[in-house]
């Protein structure tokens, strides 16, 4: 197995990354349990992640950089909120 095979079989957020970057072909977003995760430590009511990291404000911004990071779809409904 290649490192492009292993990269490609690995987590749909990482494939789309390879995808895009190194193999320049377009691919659609698929549900990421990476990216599913971070999306499971947001707090609805305090719009906010708890758990990850402290105080509010570096959660927030810190778990964006890394949803981005990770090509989470820009439509999620939760990326949207905040």
């Amino acid at each position: 197995m290649t490192i492009l095979e292993y990269l490609l079989d690995s987590d749909p957020s990482i494939k789309r990354l390879v995808t895009i970057t190194l193999l320049e072909e377009p691919c659609p977003y698929e549900e990421s349990p990476l990216n599913n995760r971070y999306l499971d430590l947001f707090n609805h009511e305090m719009i906010t992640w708890t758990g990850i990291y402290s105080p509010k404000w570096i959660s927030t911004f810190y778990t964006l950089i890394e949803l981005i990071q990770f090509d989470i779809d820009p439509n999620n409904l939760i990326f949207q909120k905040v």
